[in-house]
């Protein structure tokens, strides 16, 4: 219920945000 109520771009902005963090970690574990 809860989800359906979340527009399309908000999910794909916070899909994006955790795309974001999971490559800022990733880099940051590798120096």
């Amino acid at each position: 219920m809860l989800i359906r109520s979340i527009p399309e771009n908000l999910k794909t902005l916070a899909r994006g945000f955790c795309l974001q963090v999971f490559i800022f970690s990733a880099s940051l574990g590798n120096h």
